[in-house]
Order: structure tokens, then sequence, then C-alpha cells
């Protein structure tokens, strides 16, 4: 009896620990939301920046090989849409006649982002998504399935 009660008493402590670090875990990430939504929005409006964004997700190839959550935070996977007409684009094909000033700060908020670690995205933003943030710090996620 005492063998059970001891278990039982562990069990609940270690419960209690893992809704406790779940908690604090979940503060912590809505705090770097926070940063982001803070800090980044100001440098798109000076730039008439729009919209960045970017595709995260687990790809799921057919060879048999473990695929991993990623997040295409490059130049190649991150959109950037400036001025209120522009279209979204991937960065490598920004316009040659967007200012290297703005294109300097679209490197820096490229940046921003790529100091997070890979897995923080995923618990922040979800799996299989694009995000965006908007020049009102607001993130959009929605879903997206077209990858390979």
């Amino acid at each position: 009896m005492s063998d059970n009660r001891t278990l039982n008493e562990v069990l609940g402590k270690l419960d209690v620990l893992r809704q406790q670090f779940n908690a604090e875990q979940l503060a912590h990430f809505n705090h770097i939301k926070f940063l982001l939504q803070q800090t980044v929005p100001k440098l798109m409006k000076r730039h008439n920046i729009k919209s960045f964004g970017w595709t995260q997700y687990t790809p799921y190839f057919m060879d048999g090989e473990t695929c991993y959550f990623g997040v295409n935070l490059d130049e190649y996977g991150c959109r950037v849409r400036i001025g209120d007409l522009g279209e979204e684009e991937r960065i490598e094909e920004l316009s040659s006649d967007i200012s290297e000033d703005t294109i300097a700060i679209v490197y820096e908020i490229l940046d921003i982002f790529s100091k997070i670690p890979t897995e923080w995205f995923e618990t922040m933003f979800g799996d299989h998504v694009e995000v965006s943030i908007m020049d009102t710090g607001e993130f959009i996620v929605s879903d997206y399935n077209n990858h390979d």
C-alpha cells in the first residue's frame, strides 16, 4: 500500500511540474512574439514594408528517411511585400528599384528571425504553415500544404 501511495505522489508531483513547465514555456514564447511585434513592425514601417513572411513545415519524403521540421528563413524562402500595391516577392527576387536601405532592413529583419531556434517556431506557429508578420505587428498564420 505504501508503494502505491508513494508512486501516486510522485506521479502527481510530476504532473504538476509538467503543467508548470508548459505554462512557463507558453509565457516565454508569448513574450518572444510580443518582442517581435514591438520591434519588427517599426523597422518595416520606416521602409514601407507591409509584410514579411516564410513557410515552415516538416517535409514528407517517401524514401524511408526521417524528415525534420524546418523554417524557410533565407532569401529564397522569405517573402516580402513593399508598398501598398506590391505583390509578395521572395527576397532574392526583389526589384532593383528598391532602395539599398530597404534591402538592408529586409536583411536585418531576416537576421532577427534567424536568431530564434528552429524548434521554437514550431511551438509558436505550428507545422505546415505559412507565417507573415504585418507592419501592424499582427502575425498571420495559415495552412501550407503546397510542398514536397
